[in-house]
């Protein structure tokens, strides 16, 4: 069932200039010193030099998401995060000298609205690459894509692709089997003992189930309720009761809409079970799940398990001009976004060219590290450094981006709570050793 209502399918929808004064934010903080990698080259620390202003023809890079709906502020960081990157590299020379320009499309996470703004995009907007799908838009739409050879970074959780090899396909975010085994590691790690799995019906929600089902019995944690929250539900009373009623220690959740969200936790405090210890996705970690379910209660019980961001200048950097640029702090999606369009464009420095099938090899080449590879923090050392005719390994601001064969990425996780502007606060590290131990 599809997390939001079809929408008007030819909506489009296109974003404004650049605030290029706060790109010398991210050019100036960068300089001075990075966090650390696993890289055994060098790094590369300095300022870049200063680059021409692009020109000529732009290079189109493509945005499919759910724009409107329950579920816009997923798609929206879609948007914002490619943009900010698109600023970001015009105001570094852009993609082999020509400026980029990103072109939006609003698909509602509706599968048929997927395909059909898939379609259009790729028959008439001349786009070098696609920041396109999470879940449930993609399952009809994703192979249109990889059939006309268009490379494609996404948010895609869905276990089903963790060992199918995609060549034009890269995942920017951990597969829901990392992320639904880091939801149980932490638990384990807190002590629980007895848990409720409560996810909403959507398939975004519905791929964690089964690893944090497994993940659960590994580590002899009992689960003592399995909700599932009807889509568009006018009530929640009976599924927090049941809840409630199995006594469990914490509850793993993820309701994939935050009004739903909002139904189901201002519930759950009605009903009296406000104090139990609450353990959710990565997605509870926005700030309008903060507003629909109560600060306060979001302070007391609630804690999101996300994938560990770097740390570091380039970071505090990208965090500073996203707020420049967008008024509010970046979410997850923001900064897996905004390292896709770096990447993308990055390959096609080193490729010289911004055809997909051309440039899809240089996407791993411009990720992994190795001796005589150099770790770059920024748009700006990566394209000098390729100038001259150096390999690189960029390090994003929302993790290491180190594709496997089957182009996903992994990592540590870490449990944070969630203030009502957006700022997290870390209360520990969930290490990908564990999580991987249990994945086999």
């Amino acid at each position: 069932m599809s997390m939001v209502r079809k929408i008007k399918r030819q909506k489009r929808v296109k974003y404004g200039v650049a605030l290029v004064s706060a790109m010398a934010v991210l050019t100036a903080a960068c300089g001075s010193s990075s966090p650390s990698s696993s890289s055994t080259g060098s790094t590369s620390s300095g300022s870049s030099s200063s680059s021409a202003a692009p020109s000529g023809k732009p290079v189109n890079i493509g945005v499919i998401a759910g724009l409107t709906g329950p579920a816009a502020f997923i798609g929206k960081t879609f948007v914002t995060g490619t943009q900010t990157a698109a600023n970001v590299i015009n105001h570094n020379g852009g993609i082999l000298g020509r400026p980029v320009k990103v072109i939006s499309a609003d698909d509602g996470y509706d599968p048929v609205d997927a395909v059909t703004q898939t379609q259009q995009m790729l028959a008439t907007d001349n786009i070098s690459a696609l920041m396109a799908f999470a879940a449930p838009d993609w399952p009809n739409a994703l192979p249109i894509v990889m059939r006309d050879k268009m490379v494609d970074f996404n948010r895609i959780g869905d276990p089903s692709l963790d060992h199918q090899v995609l060549p034009y396909e890269f995942r920017a975010t951990p597969s829901d089997a990392v992320n639904g085994t880091a939801m149980a590691v932490y638990a384990s790690m807190k002590g629980y003992k007895n848990v409720a799995v409560v996810l909403d019906s959507s398939q975004g929600a519905q791929t964690l189930k089964d690893p944090i089902l497994a993940a659960c019995k590994q580590l002899g944690i009992n689960v003592v309720a399995n909700v599932t929250l009807p889509a568009n539900a006018g009530s929640l009373v009976a599924e927090v009761q049941n809840t409630i009623r199995a006594h469990p220690d914490a509850i793993l959740f993820q309701e994939s809409t935050t009004p739903g969200a909002g139904l189901y936790l201002t519930t759950l405090q009605q009903q009296g079970g406000g104090s139990i210890p609450l353990v959710g996705s990565d997605l509870t970690s926005a700030a309008s799940y903060v507003k629909a379910a109560g600060a306060a209660y979001y302070q007391k019980s609630v804690v999101s398990i996300i994938p560990a961001p770097p740390s570091g200048p380039s970071v505090d950097a990208f965090n500073t001009l996203y707020q420049q640029l967008n008024h509010e702090p970046p979410e997850n999606a923001a900064g897996n976004m905004f390292d896709s369009t770096i990447i993308a464009a990055l390959a096609m420095d080193m490729a010289g060219s911004t055809d997909p099938q051309k440039y899809v090899n240089y996407i791993t080449q411009v990720t992994t590290p190795g001796t005589g590879v150099t770790t770059v923090y920024t748009y700006a050392q990566g394209y000098q450094l390729i100038k001259e005719h150096k390999k690189i390994k960029y390090y994003g601001v929302s993790g290491p981006f180190v594709f496997t064969k089957y182009h996903t990425v992994s990592g540590d996780y870490q449990a944070v709570q969630t203030d009502i502007q957006g700022n997290t606060t870390t209360l520990a590290t969930v290490p990908s050793s564990k999580i991987q131990s249990l994945i086999g």
